[in-house]
């Protein structure tokens, strides 16, 4: 029996084993460091308040995930590094988050925050920040300026009121005429009013009982509004009346009466 031969071979198969076991011892560290280089990112993915969200996250090496009911999103077995997170919501926006894996923090924590898009006023404030200053109420139209009075075509400036008064105190009829204005007052005492006259100049007739007792000119100066007062009193040139039989007068009334007086004064002197 070859004891020999069988001593060699069982030699080889032991240096066999020996190289193997030694090829493990060697790799496995190095699984070990790979290993130890990893880390996990979480995304929280949250609104303005703070209440989770569901979307998708898209980290910057380009992987994406759909965050879960509590708005958490993980990615796991990534080296060692700085990596950013983005998310986008129907209707809503916001920055990206930013963190780190390393040694010391093997797992790092992404909060992206997004706000509601708006498009004709600005995003609500965060909790906690301080109110915006309101805008200014809407300026009402202001209403419309209404035109200035015209002055009549003949007329220079603004015009004024013109009072007078008939001296006897009795009822009279009032005409105004001038410049293309011709206004009528009846007074029952004697005093009358006519506003609103242009500048110029107006001819006054003041008749009693129908017949003119005096006409009078009064001119309503330019510039600013100016009032005009007239005295009208009724002339008193002595007339005779005309006389019936006997040399009497027949109307014994109104002027008549002065006539009457110097009549008979001349009668005496014969």
């Amino acid at each position: 029996m070859d004891f020999g031969g069988s001593e060699r071979h069982m030699s080889a198969r032991r240096l066999i084993c020996l190289c193997a076991l030694l090829l493990v011892a060697l790799c496995l560290p190095v699984q070990a460091a790979a290993a130890a280089n990893t880390g996990t990112v979480r995304v929280l993915l949250v609104d303005a308040l703070g209440t989770p969200l569901k979307g998708t996250v898209t980290l910057s090496t380009g992987a994406t995930k759909a965050a879960d009911a509590n708005g958490v999103a993980e990615f796991t077995n990534l080296p060692y590094g700085m990596y950013s997170a983005t998310s986008a919501v129907t209707g809503m926006t916001g920055p990206a988050g930013v963190g780190t894996i390393n040694a010391a923090s093997q797992v790092a924590t992404i909060t992206v925050i997004l706000h509601r898009s708006y498009t004709s006023q600005a995003p609500p404030p965060a909790p906690g920040s301080p109110a915006a200053p309101s805008a200014p109420p809407p300026a009402w139209p202001s209403a419309p300026t209404a035109p200035a009075p015209q002055t009549p075509p003949g007329h220079q400036g603004a015009g004024g009121k013109l009072t007078g008064q008939i001296c006897t105190g009795q009822a009279a009829s009032v005409t105004v005429t001038g410049g293309g204005v011709s206004q009528h007052v009846s007074t029952p005492d004697g005093h009358f009013s006519v506003q609103d006259l242009p500048a110029g100049t107006y001819s006054i007739t003041a008749s009693i009982d129908g017949k003119v007792v005096k006409a009078y000119t009064v001119r309503i100066g330019s510039g600013s509004p100016m009032d005009a007062h007239v005295t009208l009193c009724p002339d008193r040139t002595p007339k005779l009346p005309p006389t019936g039989s006997g040399g009497l007068p027949y109307a014994l009334s109104g002027g008549g009466l002065l006539a009457v007086g110097a009549w008979l004064a001349r009668r005496k002197g014969r």
